[in-house]
């Protein structure tokens, strides 16, 4: 069944509990949680699944994050992350000798075990600025 609603039809807004934590780590060490965060003020820890944060995500985060989680009646309905991470890169191959085309990409994996596309002069043990939403490669940190 679908509700219609009329333009006079009013709601109460839902009071969203915007929370600044901090990722303190991985408990179950496989990115697949439980992941442990700390409320910023009251020190509180929490564990989130990985239903409350989905790979596409948890795949940004190192120790210290600072994220905000937000909460409904104590329940979890998501986590803000920061726009921009900066992450180490622990592996990608060498730069191809004559490889100067600057449109050119190759995969590198980050120290949280995600695997983006840098540009080829990108080296293993370099930080690197990443965008949370997309995975976009923004540069050296």
């Amino acid at each position: 069944k679908i509700n219609r609603l009329n333009s006079s039809d009013k709601f109460e807004a839902a009071d969203i509990d915007k929370r600044k934590m901090e990722y303190l780590y991985d408990a179950g060490g496989q990115g697949k949680g439980p992941f442990v965060f700390m409320d910023s003020e009251t020190y509180d820890q929490i564990e989130l699944t990985g239903d409350d944060l989905p790979r596409e995500q948890s795949q940004w985060l190192k120790e210290n994050t600072p994220c905000v989680v937000l909460m409904y009646d104590n329940k979890v309905l998501g986590v803000e992350l920061p726009t921009t991470v900066e992450l180490e890169i622990t592996h990608t191959v060498p730069q191809p000798k004559g490889a100067t085309a600057t449109n050119q990409l190759k995969e590198a994996t980050l120290e949280t075990g995600a695997v983006v596309r840098v540009p080829p002069f990108i080296e293993t043990g370099q930080v690197v600025k990443i965008k949370t939403d997309s995975g976009e490669y923004l540069g050296k940190a």
